[in-house]
């Protein structure tokens, strides 16, 4: 994808602000970007656009429970998790997915999705495929916490159109703030074809998922 960040045991570091990461893709996992190994990761006013990932993650995949990614301001949006092969790994995560620890802070994720191309590129719904979290995919390692953050028009063919979740959301609203409501919203989010796997539209939580969820919506 764009960009590796790897902590091999040192804890490796990456900071931006005011930038874009865009238009990248990978024949695997991370479009924008790929953390793994302990990496920190902090993004302040940064757009995550166009990236596609053929696994996990379009925007980006965060790949070990020690991983952390911070984002301040910006957006995660247009963003594809799928891919155009005969690969039997369904595409999670059309925004991002979380195997570590984020923390977003005035963030928007909209308009990405988890696809399926056939090798000509043209869209294929097969049931079969578990194309989960068009919004984001928070697996079950994974802790995410949200403050003032809104999903809004993701879709996925699968599970989960707006966030699928396995692992743990803390959702937070600020006590600075004009709005009471701040906190995670999650809205507009639909399935891209009649699917028998079409589940939680909004969010989908299983496994031993955990949400300590105040202010904001699941709506649309």
């Amino acid at each position: 994808g764009g960009c590796w960040v790897s902590g091999s045991g040192r804890g490796a570091q990456l900071s931006l602000t005011n930038a874009k990461i865009d238009g990248n893709s990978t024949p695997r996992d991370g479009g924008g970007f790929y953390t793994r190994d302990g990496a920190m990761v902090t993004l302040n006013e940064v757009n995550i656009t166009n990236n596609r990932a053929e696994t996990d993650g379009g925007g980006f995949h965060a790949d070990y429970g020690e991983d952390t990614v911070s984002i301040n301001g910006g957006t995660i949006s247009g963003n594809i998790a799928g891919y155009q092969n005969d690969s039997e790994e369904a595409p999670r995560g059309g925004g991002f997915s979380l195997a570590g620890k984020a923390n977003f802070t005035n963030v928007t994720v909209s308009n990405n999705k988890t696809d399926w191309l056939d090798v000509d590129g043209s869209d294929v719904n097969e049931s079969s495929k578990d194309r989960r979290g068009g919004g984001a995919e928070i697996e079950g390692t994974a802790t995410f916490t949200a403050t003032n953050v809104t999903f809004d028009g993701n879709q996925s063919y699968g599970i989960g159109a707006g966030l699928y979740v396995e692992g743990k959301i803390i959702a937070k609203t600020d006590a600075l703030a004009t709005d009471p409501t701040n906190g995670l919203s999650v809205k507009n989010s639909s399935f891209l074809a009649d699917n028998w796997r079409r589940d939680g539209a909004g969010v989908y939580f299983t496994g031993a998922s955990y949400a300590d969820w105040r202010g904001g919506e699941i709506s649309g």
